[in-house]
């Protein structure tokens, strides 16, 4: 498939993985927030989000997510195919030419559109009353354009490691999944699915640190260094407060690059 190709076929796996998974994406995230930083009960903090804000809280801060997620996942699959393709010429792909071009694709992709939407949607969960118009307003009034890129290094180191992980975790496992499609007869693009979760869930378990001090960043007031929030961090919870969030977030973003890879296969067949 050609790069430009991909473009479409991105958009299209971005919007559809992000609505799928979201609820996850707002649990994970309000768990990291101060209100929850002593709460070790996932069930007890959805039960007190949706008693005091209603059932759909948990879509809080999806719209600037899912409009950012067209572009974001087009610019991703465009910049990685790119990457790849022009580096990787035999036939036999090499796994470090594609963990670079995963890194490369996802650094990218936060630097042009993610770290934007990373902000409001903090704001956004932290804030659930007040709307997305507005916190962009406030953030443009106060702190000027840049306060849209508050926490741009660790937000493109999270999303450079997760894709280049991720897309390393899913060509290295795909073709053993596919053998097991056809050993059972079932459609191959669920190889896609199985491959995208795998590559998620890899990508997390290296990476979550990195997401803990971006969500402390981004929903802080002050104007404080990556390495002093690194510090906040520790002070205040220790070693453990680097993986707060951890498993829910691997429990999101397994499924998310899982259907993304499977949209995008499935989409891409038709282009």
């Amino acid at each position: 498939m050609k790069s430009e190709k991909s473009l479409l076929a991105g958009g299209i796996a971005g919007m559809v993985s992000q609505t799928l998974t979201w609820p996850l994406e707002y649990i994970k995230t309000t768990k990291q927030l101060p209100k929850y930083y002593n709460e070790k009960s996932i069930m007890r903090i959805i039960s007190n989000e949706i008693k005091t804000k209603g059932p759909l809280t948990t879509f809080t801060g999806l719209s600037p997510q899912l409009i950012g997620s067209i572009p974001r996942a087009s610019v991703r699959f465009y910049s990685y195919n790119y990457f790849n393709n022009y580096f990787n010429n035999s036939d036999k792909k090499n796994n470090l030419i594609t963990l670079g071009a995963g890194l490369f694709g996802g650094a990218i992709e936060a630097i042009t559109v993610m770290t934007p939407a990373e902000v409001i949607k903090v704001k956004s969960i932290k804030n659930p009353d007040i709307k997305s118009s507005y916190i962009i307003g406030d953030i443009l009034k106060k702190q000027g354009f840049h306060g849209l890129y508050q926490g741009i290094v660790p937000t493109t180191l999270r999303q450079s490691t997760t894709q280049g992980f991720s897309f390393f975790a899913f060509n290295y496992s795909k073709p053993y999944y596919s053998n097991m499609c056809n050993n059972y007869n079932v459609n191959n693009s669920i190889a896609s699915l199985l491959a995208g979760i795998t590559g998620g869930v890899f990508a997390v378990a290296l990476n979550n640190p990195i997401d803990s001090i971006k969500t402390s960043i981004q929903s802080s007031n002050k104007k404080e260094s990556f390495i002093r929030n690194i510090l906040n961090v520790y002070n205040k919870y220790g070693i453990t407060g680097f993986y707060r969030g951890g498993l829910l977030r691997m429990t999101r973003v397994g499924p998310l690059h899982g259907i993304t890879f499977l949209t995008y296969d499935i989409v891409s067949k038709f282009l």
